[in-house]
This record gives C-alpha cells, sequence and structure tokens, in this order.
C-alpha cells in the first residue's frame, strides 16, 4: 500500500520535472526579477494544528477501510468529500474488484458510491481523480468504465460528471473534437480534470499515447492539449488553441477553471497561443476568456500547472531550480494588488508543490518536505501545509488533533472554497486513533481559522 502512495506522490513530482522548461528564470511580467519576486513567508507557525481532524475513507460499520483511498476533492464549506479508493467495505455490495469514486456527506457520515453503471450496478472498470464543484452537488471523475452512460462503446477511458442528488453520471469525453488527429494513431490519456463553481463546466488533459507497434511516421502531432465540456451543451472543445483557431504547437497541460466557468487557465509550452509572445521553448501560465477566446500570459517563464482563485485574479504557480542545488516552490501572485509571496524554501532538494487555492486567494494548500515552513518542522516525510501568504502564518494540516504530525507520507492536498478545511491522503497512521489499516485514507482536517 506503502508503494502506492509513494507512486502518487512520485508522479507529482515527475510532472514537475518532465514539465517543458521548468526552471529557475522566472520573471513576472510588469514585476520584480527572480531575486526579488514577492516575499518568502515570514512568519512560519507551529508545527501542527490542533483543528479537528476527521477520517473520510470509513467502512459502512464504521471500522477502517479494506484498502487504500487516494485523491480526493472538498466541496466549497467542507460538508462533503469526494474520494477514490480501492476499497471494498465503504458502501454494500462494491464486488467489482476495482477502485472507485465515493462521495461522503460529513455530516451525515454516509458514504455513496458515484461510480456505478446505469441503473444502479457496479461499474466494470476503475474510476479515479474526483473533483467536486463548489457547491458540493456535482463530482467529474476519469474511468474506464464502459457501463456509466449508455452507449459508451469507444474503448477508453473518458471523462465523467456525476449529479450528486440524482444520482445521474454523463459523459464530457466519450465524441472528441473532429479538429484533434484521428484515434487510428493513438490511445487518448484523460487526465487533471478541473471543474467550476456549480459543475456546468469541466476541463480536462488530453494526453496522447502511441498505441503498440503504431507507425507515426504519417501522424507527426503528438501533444497534450487542454479541452473544456459545457454540460449546458454537451459541447466539447480543444482550448489550447491559437488565435486563428489552429491547435496549439507545444504541449498544453494542468487545467483550472473560474468559479463561473468562464475563464480557463492552463500551462502551455506552445509557442502560438498567446498572440505575439514567444516562449522561448519553456512553459508558462496562460489564461484564456472562455467567452471571447483572447488568451493572456498569466506568471513567469519556466513555470509548472496552475491554481485559480475563484475570481482569477490570484494564480499559484510553481517554480524550480534545476541545478545542483534544486528545489521547488509554490509561488502565488496576487494579479489584481500586483504582490507574490513565495512558499516553500529554497534548500537543496527540497520540494513544494501541489498547491491549490481558496475562492478568494488568500489561503493556499501545499505539499512539501521543506524544513522553513514551520517553527518545528516534521523531518522524513511530506506533509501538508495551510498558508496564508499575506499576513498570515502558515500552519501543518497533515497533524492530529494534538498537533503531533503525521509519522508518513502524506500527499494531493486541495482546499476548500472557504479556506477552512483542507482534505489530503496520508499513510499516516497517528493522524486518528483506530488507524491500523496500513494502509493510505483520506483525512480531512478543519475548519481552521483564518
Amino acid at each position: 500500500m506503502m508503494r502506492g502512495l509513494l507512486s502518487k506522490i512520485a508522479s507529482v513530482v515527475a510532472c514537475v520535472l518532465l514539465a517543458a522548461g521548468c526552471s529557475h528564470q522566472d520573471i513576472w511580467p510588469n514585476g520584480p526579477s527572480n531575486h526579488s519576486i514577492g516575499r518568502k513567508l515570514s512568519h512560519p507557525g507551529d508545527s501542527g494544528s490542533t483543528a479537528p481532524i476527521r477520517l473520510v475513507s470509513v467502512a459502512l460499520n464504521g471500522t477502517a477501510a479494506n484498502h487504500g483511498s487516494y485523491g480526493a476533492s472538498v466541496a466549497g464549506d467542507g460538508s462533503s468529500v469526494a474520494f477514490e479508493s480501492s476499497a471494498t467495505n465503504l458502501v454494500a455490495d462494491d464486488t467489482n474488484g476495482y477502485k472507485d469514486v465515493f462521495i461522503r456527506d460529513m455530516s451525515a457520515q454516509r458514504t455513496a458510491l458515484l461510480s456505478h453503471a446505469v441503473g444502479g450496478g457496479p461499474a466494470n472498470g476503475p474510476s479515479e481523480d474526483p473533483v467536486m464543484s463548489a457547491d458540493g452537488r456535482s463530482v467529474a471523475f476519469v474511468s474506464s468504465a464502459s457501463n456509466l452512460v449508455a452507449g459508451d462503446r469507444n474503448h477508453r477511458s473518458d471523462v465523467f460528471l456525476a449529479d450528486i442528488a440524482t444520482g445521474s453520471v454523463s459523459c464530457a469525453s466519450c465524441r472528441l473534437p473532429a479538429n484533434l488527429p484521428p484515434e487510428d494513431f493513438w490511445n487518448p490519456i484523460l487526465t487533471d480534470v478541473a471543474i467550476d463553481g456549480t459543475g456546468s463546466v469541466v476541463a480536462f488533459e488530453l494526453f496522447p499515447q502511441t498505441k503498440p507497434g503504431q507507425d507515426m511516421s504519417s501522424e507527426p502531432r503528438l501533444l497534450s492539449d487542454v479541452l473544456v465540456w459545457s454540460r449546458a451543451t454537451g459541447r466539447l472543445t480543444v482550448e489550447s488553441l491559437s488565435p486563428q483557431g489552429e491547435l496549439g504547437n507545444g504541449y498544453s497541460d494542468g487545467p483550472s477553471l473560474t468559479i463561473d466557468g468562464k475563464s480557463l487557465a492552463f500551462s502551455t509550452g506552445a509557442s502560438n497561443i498567446v498572440a505575439g509572445a514567444s516562449f522561448g521553448g519553456q512553459e508558462r501560465p496562460v489564461l484564456r476568456n472562455l467567452t471571447t477566446g483572447v488568451v493572456t500570459a498569466l506568471g513567469p517563464l519556466g513555470s509548472c500547472p496552475v491554481a485559480l482563485s475563484g475570481d482569477g485574479n490570484v494564480i499559484a504557480i510553481v517554480r524550480s531550480n534545476r541545478g545542483a542545488g534544486s528545489y521547488y516552490q509554490v509561488v502565488v501572485a496576487d494579479r489584481a494588488n500586483g504582490r507574490s509571496a513565495i512558499v516553500g524554501g529554497a534548500e537543496d532538494h527540497s520540494y513544494t508543490d501541489h498547491a491549490t487555492l481558496s475562492a478568494d486567494g488568500s489561503r493556499v494548500a501545499v505539499l512539501s518536505d521543506s524544513p522553513s515552513l514551520v517553527k518545528d518542522p516534521p523531518i522524513g516525510a511530506y506533509q501538508v501545509y495551510l498558508a496564508t501568504p499575506w499576513g498570515g502564518t502558515t500552519v501543518l494540516a497533515s497533524a492530529s488533533v494534538s498537533g503531533v504530525p503525521g509519522n508518513d507520507n502524506s500527499t494531493a492536498p486541495r482546499i476548500s472554497g472557504d479556506g477552512r478545511y483542507v482534505v489530503f491522503a496520508s499513510q499516516a497512521s497517528n493522524l486518528v486513533a483506530g488507524d491500523t489499516n496500513n494502509a493510505p485514507d483520506i483525512f480531512l482536517k478543519g475548519p481552521m481559522s483564518p
């Protein structure tokens, strides 16, 4: 089980390492150079937050889950959590042997299966990577199952949207846009799902994987794209396009949506997406107005996937130094007020990433092994932190109710819209009493005071 959690962490690190041109050449448009880019958080908090922490991945009879649980997402007010799990004892009659997506009502302490077949039966394939709308009414996720909706005969993974109230499931990607290369040459891998505040708009990355034995000489373009699906119209479109409507000539990934679903942020190494801009082969965050189609550069060259505040005015990106003393930091930038702050130290080989922002952009949750975020840093494991970039402190979120740090790795943090809750996966066994399943579990920390 530990291997599974570490592979999740490794995949996040790999995303940073493989992103085109992620380097230390960070220059904000009309802002300070990389030697004075905002301020490093100067008021570390106490070692661990003593706010309540609850186990989310609970078995039907109140005991521990019998297998691991991983990625999770939380409603804007912390009232419910969607998560993926291989456990078979979270709900009754979970007999399909696959990883499924669940939702837990934290007040009623009830868990329900979301990735179910038409008519309510078990899915015939694995489901994962759930993201929940801020209003807690919709969850988007990826699944290889072919029986979640009628007529799914494309024999590949898809992005689905589940309506919590009705239990209905819609497919966002069953028909890909015609301007993508034909699937004769490649298998689409769908990842990095994002959702707006009401579940009206879903975005995701499509990464083309070469089919085994396929001759690619006649298909020169195998680049990832960012796509957007509208629930109202059922239309799926490629949004990593040039002003002339051409597909991007470089990789695009890491989508994030504003709460109203009208703006989309993503990272791109394409040189033809922003009019008149040359990125020099490096990746850079951009913001696309989905109404007008206008794309603007958001932040520094060489930065990796983007997190957005609800109105899009605050962004969080990862910058890195990949030299002898390599490290990764999160930079939070308030575009409206022209200020930025750094979360994570510049210590050799320290790693701070996987940032998510509260709706107003005032708080950020990160994953880090940096020793400089709190006064008495835990050593030897990746931990989850909640930081207030301007006028506040940083606290350790992956801690028990008494403030004791988790005794093993945590990963995949997501912050609630109100900034008071953080949900994450952890292998730690000391965050709540009675955690004896020796498997990664999902935890909800909060409410935490501003």
